[in-house]
């Protein structure tokens, strides 16, 4: 799929028409237009994208496409659980950024405060803290050196933060959830509501491509849109028309 990114980006440049767009003046009788909140650039090249990376939680404002998904996360947090929420997806499906750069910045305007950890982060430290809590890469407790026990403590430790009532969310790469289903723990977290991250479908990719780069006074031709979608959504090429691009 990068190299189809790739090839449809050199394609792109290729193409008429301008590349940022212009405020017009405020016509007779018309105010001014207030000036738009600023959006930090994420690599300070003036790109609205930031490449191939997971989203953290600074890159929010340039993070588009997954608004239905963040607010089923908010939902089912706040439905009362009492067990781990568990995010899963295949890899490269988005699901570190969903958290990072969709629900983090939601819990923040709810006025908590959120630490995110790798599996290997997992300690009374942290899992007794009253912030909202996100372990990325879940699937790393099963990774060469992490031996029974030490997986065992680690997701008694989630247990028991989520039975209390804290936020806790884990997310978990698709091919791990035959593993995770041995352990009781997870078993009953699969089987209360996760959250399921497929493929970006066309309308999303189509708000993926344009939003960002809106958001820092660039407009992106129609023309070009449909050109990526073709390129890495094309329709009529299976069951529906998602993507297999995270």
């Amino acid at each position: 799929e990068v190299d189809q990114w790739h090839r449809a980006a050199a394609r792109a440049r290729a193409l008429p028409g301008p590349r940022r767009g212009r405020r017009s003046a405020p016509g007779p009788g018309q105010l001014p237009q207030p000036p738009r909140p600023p959006v930090v650039e994420p690599d300070g090249t003036g790109s609205p994208y930031i490449g191939l990376r997971p989203y953290g939680p600074g890159d929010a404002p340039l993070f588009h496409g997954r608004s239905a998904e963040t607010a089923t996360l908010l939902a089912r947090l706040d439905a009362r659980r009492r067990r781990p929420l568990l995010v899963v997806g295949a890899s490269g499906s988005g699901k570190s950024s969903l958290v990072s750069a969709g629900l983090v910045p939601e819990w923040e305007r709810r006025g908590l405060t959120t630490v995110i950890v790798r599996p290997g982060g997992i300690g009374p430290g942290v899992v007794d803290a009253p912030d909202a809590l996100v372990v990325d890469q879940l699937e790393e407790l099963w990774a060469d050196g992490v031996g029974r026990t030490e997986r065992a403590a680690a997701l008694e430790h989630l247990a028991a933060r989520a039975a209390s009532g804290l936020p806790t969310v884990c997310t978990l790469r698709s091919d791990f959830v035959t593993a995770a289903l041995a352990e009781p723990v997870l078993r009953e977290a699969l089987d209360a509501e996760p959250v399921l991250l497929g493929p970006p479908s066309r309308a999303e990719i189509t708000e993926i491509i344009v939003e960002p780069a809106r958001s820092l006074g660039y407009v992106v031709e129609p023309a070009l849109v449909t050109l990526l979608l073709d390129t890495v959504a094309p329709v009529g090429t299976g069951d529906d028309d998602r993507s297999l691009l995270p």
